[in-house]
C-alpha cells in the first residue's frame, strides 16, 4: 500500500461535528509524530479530566471511554501480535498516545482488511487503522472492484505515506 490511513465513517451527524472530530485526530496525530508533548509517564494524564483534547470528541464517546478501532493485524510493524498475543505496532502507538489526549481508550479489534469499511458502516468500529489508500472511490463509498455504490463513504486522516 502507498498509504496508511485513518478512516471515520460518514455518519448522519452534523458535518460539523464530523470535521471538529477530524480535524482533531489530525492535529493530536501531527503533534505526536513531530515529537511534541511531554513523555513522562504520569498516570494522571490517563484520565478523562486531565486530557487536553476530550471534551472535543462527542459526548456518547466520550461517555463510552472507548473508541473501537478496526485494523488487520498482520503488517509489522505497523501493526501485528507480538509473541504473547498483544497487539502491538506503530498504530497501536498511535492510538495509545491518541487516547491520553482525547480521555479515551483505543481498542483494536482484528478483522480481514476487505471487512473494515463494512465495519465502519455497521457501526462495529468507529475507525479503521490499517494500510489503506485513500482513494475517490472509498470517499464516496463505491466498490473498488464492481465500482457500484456500497454504502456511505469514509473520511481519511493521512498520517504515514510509504512507497518503493
Amino acid at each position: 500500500m502507498t498509504a496508511r490511513s485513518i478512516c471515520r465513517q460518514t455518519a448522519a451527524k452534523s458535518a460539523k461535528s464530523r470535521i471538529a472530530v477530524v480535524g482533531t485526530i489530525a492535529v493530536v496525530g501531527s503533534l505526536l509524530l513531530s515529537g511534541c508533548g511531554d513523555q513522562t509517564n504520569d498516570k494522571e494524564s490517563d484520565t478523562v479530566s486531565n486530557a487536553p483534547l476530550a471534551d472535543k470528541l462527542p459526548k456518547d464517546i466520550r461517555d463510552k471511554g472507548v473508541i473501537k478501532v478496526g485494523s488487520d493485524i498482520a503488517y509489522p510493524p505497523v501493526e501485528f501480535k507480538d509473541k504473547s498475543g498483544n497487539t502491538v505496532g506503530i498504530d497501536p502507538d498511535l492510538g495509545e498516545a491518541l487516547g491520553k489526549q482525547l480521555g479515551v481508550k483505543f481498542e483494536f479489534e482484528n478483522g480481514t482488511f476487505d471487512t473494515l469499511l463494512g465495519g465502519l458502516r455497521s457501526k462495529r468500529y468507529q475507525i479503521a487503522m490499517s494500510a489503506m489508500t485513500d482513494t475517490k472511490n472509498r470517499q464516496e463509498g463505491i466498490d473498488e472492484e464492481t465500482g457500484k455504490k456500497v454504502g456511505d463513504g469514509v473520511d481519511f486522516v493521512d498520517y504515514f505515506t510509504a512507497g518503493v
